[in-house]
C-alpha cells in the first residue's frame, strides 16, 4: 500500500515480506528513504495506509494482528492502537477526520473517531473476500470492493448498506473521483475497468489488461490505473 502526505513531498510504503515488516518513509523529490517506521506488535502484513488531513498522523492496519497503529509522522512513533475486525486490509481518512478501516474477512467497516480513536460503528458489508474502500468527498458514503464480485455502497452516517450490485470477480482497487460524481473499481481477472455514477449507479466498462489500482488525479481530470502484471499505469482522462 501507498499513500502520500497532503503537501506531496513524502510518500509512506508499506512493506510486508514477513521479515522486515515497516513504513518506509521517502522522498517524493528524489526517491530516497527517509526513516522507516515499525509497531511493537506489527509481526506481518502491514497492508492499508493512509495519512490524516494536516499530514500530522499515518495510519496502518496490520491484517495479521487486526490492528490500526496510529503513527506521528514526525517521530515514527505509535501514538495510539486500536483493535478492528478480522483482517484489516485497508484504511481511509475521512474529510470529517473519522477513520474508516475494512475488514477483508470480518465483512465490517469499523468506523473510529477522536484522539485516542474510539470506535463509532461497525457496519456490515456483504461479502466474504472485502478488498478495497473509498470515501466520497463529504465522508457520508463509503464504496466498498468485494473480489467475490460487487460493490457495495455503505451509510456511514447511518452506520448501514444501502446497496448492492455486480460487477466482474474478482474485484481490487476502487476509488472515488474528487467531486464524488463517479467510482472506477478495478476487476483484474476479467481485464476490465468499471467505472459508475454514484447517483444512477450506470456503469461504463473499460477495457485494461490485468487492471488492478485506479486512482484519480488531484483535480478529476485523469484517471491512472495500476495493472496487476507489466509493472505499467495507463492513463485516462476522467
Amino acid at each position: 500500500s501507498v499513500a502520500v502526505s497532503p503537501d506531496g513531498a513524502t510518500v509512506y510504503v508499506a512493506t510486508n515480506d514477513g521479515t522486515n515488516d515497516a513504513i518506509l518513509v521517502l522522498d517524493a523529490a528524489d526517491g530516497s528513504e527517509i526513516t522507516r517506521f515499525t509497531g511493537p506488535s506489527w509481526t506481518n502484513y502491514a497492508f492499508g495506509l493512509d495519512v490524516s488531513a494536516d499530514g500530522s498522523l499515518v495510519y496502518a492496519a496490520s491484517e495479521d494482528t487486526d490492528e490500526l497503529m496510529v503513527f506521528d509522522s514526525a517521530t515514527g512513533v505509535v501514538v495510539d492502537t486500536v483493535t478492528t475486525g478480522y483482517s484489516p486490509i485497508d484504511v481511509k481518512v475521512a474529510s470529517d477526520g473519522r477513520v474508516h478501516v475494512l475488514s477483508r474477512f470480518g465483512g465490517q467497516v469499523d468506523v473510529f473517531s477522536g484522539e485516542p480513536l474510539s470506535l463509532e460503528l461497525s457496519i456490515p458489508v456483504t461479502g466474504n473476500d472485502l478488498f478495497g474502500i473509498a470515501i466520497s468527498p463529504d465522508g457520508a458514503t463509503a464504496y466498498v470492493s468485494n473480489a467475490g464480485g460487487s460493490v457495495s455502497v455503505v451509510d456511514t452516517v447511518a452506520g448501514t448498506e444501502t446497496d448492492t450490485f455486480a460487477v466482474p470477480s474478482p474485484t481490487r482497487g476502487i476509488a472515488v473521483s474528487p467531486d464524488g460524481s463517479r467510482v472506477a473499481v478495478a476487476a483484474y481477472t476479467a481485464n476490465q475497468l468499471i467505472t459508475f455514477d454514484t447517483d444512477t449507479l450506470v456503469t461504463e466498462t473499460t477495457s485494461v489488461d490485468s487492471a488492478y489500482a485506479p486512482a484519480y488525479a488531484p483535480d478529476g481530470s485523469y484517471l491512472y490505473v495500476a495493472r496487476f502484471a507489466g509493472a505499467l499505469v495507463d492513463v485516462f482522462t476522467a
